[in-house]
């Protein structure tokens, strides 16, 4: 508990809430053309700066295109402050949230990431493949320290607790932590099979050990419930300028920038 308690002191010490954002952020609709994947950018302010010498570039004749483009990724890369990949499930289900499949960012806005994307979905979980201890104490910071966001706990499919509601079950998320309900609430399972909705992590936090671990973490989703916030991040993700930025490149503009982005997610997740 002590860990936990110095884990969220350095957080909130660093954190810069979406309210004082002092950059640009942008959303890629469908990355992947299959109607499941956005992607999210950080761009520090000098994007403005990078716009500029993009146009100098496209009307100098003595730069070639390829030269040019070259050019273009390096200026990219250098204003790239945060990137991530969120997988949107197809059908109700899953609480309704999106997985975070990658996700990076500069100090100190990777909170300040994963908050922008909590509030332009209905929630968020985390990667099925793993989450990384340092994006595991956001997540647990949102369970501990956040009283704007509602935890719920997601079924397994092959093991679903609340048979009535259907909208909490989760494909691929092996962990089930209501398993053991019977062990800390007396008739928890039979309270609990007669939800017509998600269990609320409030109503049954002892099954949830903190520090949390990447097991337990599978077995939640995250729901922000602040308007202030929702607001914030709905005006920095109405900014065109992401459709500025698809164009400095030519054809396929969204892809070489999403290339640019896994380039830069890349580099910091080998740090």
């Amino acid at each position: 508990m002590l860990r936990t308690t110095i884990r969220n002191l350095l957080i909130e010490s660093r954190y810069v809430s979406p309210m004082n954002y002092p950059h640009i952020a942008c959303k890629v609709i469908d990355i992947a053309g299959t109607g499941d994947m956005n992607a999210y950018f950080l761009f520090h302010s000098d994007i403005y700066d990078f716009l500029e010498n993009a146009e100098e570039l496209k009307n100098n004749p003595d730069v070639h295109e390829s030269g040019r483009i070259r050019m273009l990724y390096s200026g990219i890369k250098d204003i790239i402050i945060g990137y991530a990949e969120v997988r949107v499930p197809q059908h109700i289900s899953c609480n309704n949230a999106v997985e975070i499949k990658l996700i990076a960012a500069d100090s100190p806005y990777g909170p300040t990431l994963y908050d922008i994307i909590l509030a332009d979905n209905h929630g968020v979980f985390s990667d099925s493949s793993g989450t990384k201890p340092r994006a595991i104490s956001v997540y647990e910071k949102y369970l501990t320290s956040r009283p704007d966001v509602e935890v719920r706990y997601l079924d397994s499919t092959t093991n679903s607790s609340t048979k009535k509601f259907k909208g909490d079950d989760c494909f691929g998320r092996d962990y089930y932590p209501l398993w053991d309900i019977e062990d800390y609430y007396p008739d928890g399972e039979s309270e609990v099979n007669a939800y017509d909705r998600a269990v609320l992590y409030k109503e049954y936090p002892k099954i949830v050990d903190i520090p949390l671990e990447q097991e337990q973490l599978y077995g939640l989703s995250f729901h922000l419930y602040n308007q202030n916030i929702e607001y914030e991040v709905s005006d920095l993700l109405s900014d065109p300028i992401i459709h500025e930025l698809s164009k400095v490149f030519g054809p396929d503009g969204d892809m070489k920038l999403l290339n640019a982005g896994n380039s830069y997610f890349d580099r910091m997740f080998n740090q």
